[in-house]
């Protein structure tokens, strides 16, 4: 629950440690840190007004991640989120 409800009020994890991050650190123990995973970039995809995926970046070691990269998990984010808009 604290990992969705911070991606729901802030619509993105930006977690360049993700054991010390608060909204990653309830997923450390069973999913991050078995997989090595150190750093998160997470961005929801939505469909009415709900969280229906997360596009999912990960790293094994801690990293800043560049304006670049988060512009761009934005932009697919924003893309899925749009294909799923019906035609009026």
């Amino acid at each position: 629950p604290q990992y969705f409800n911070f991606l729901e009020e802030e619509g993105i994890i930006i977690a360049e440690d993700a054991q010390g991050h608060p909204a990653t650190s309830s997923i450390f123990e069973l999913y991050t840190k078995p997989l090595g995973i150190k750093s998160i970039l997470d961005i929801p995809i939505w469909y009415n007004q709900k969280i229906i995926g997360v596009f999912c970046v990960e790293h094994c070691s801690n990293r800043k991640w560049l304006e670049e990269e988060i512009q761009f998990v934005r932009l697919l984010s924003s893309l899925y989120s749009f294909s799923f808009r019906k035609e009026k």
